[in-house]
């Protein structure tokens, strides 16, 4: 179950997205599915770009998953699936608010401060 409270909302997105892409492929005969897989034989055949089908690809590319997208299935259950997602997803997103903590000079006092403290 996600906590709701500490996850950032593109996480949440990102996670909504990506369990309703494993719907489409796992559900032979929904319409959604149907048209799913005629949207991306078209993208494949004729080159064309669809945003949300961009955006999942992204998507598994930024979390180092491309096999899923390659070949466009899973053998995880949905739970299983989506919640993988989101630990890479809220990892990526810890170490880059750490890297931005650490480089940025609005935080200078922040970090000053963790140093006095760490060493009493």
């Amino acid at each position: 179950m996600v906590n709701w409270g500490d996850t950032p909302f593109s996480i949440i997105i990102k996670r909504r997205i990506l369990g309703f892409w494993y719907n489409m492929i796992n559900k032979e005969n929904k319409l959604s599915s149907i048209i799913y897989r005629f949207n991306s034989n078209h993208a494949h055949v004729h080159n064309f770009e669809y945003k949300w089908l961009a955006n999942v690809k992204s998507s598994f590319e930024a979390t180092g998953l491309n096999t899923m997208w390659l070949n466009q299935a899973t053998q995880q259950s949905r739970n299983v699936f989506v919640n993988k997602i989101e630990a890479v997803l809220k990892e990526q997103y810890m170490q880059s608010w750490h890297n931005d903590v650490s480089t940025s000079d609005k935080c200078l006092n922040y970090r000053l401060y963790n140093l006095f403290i760490s060493l009493l």
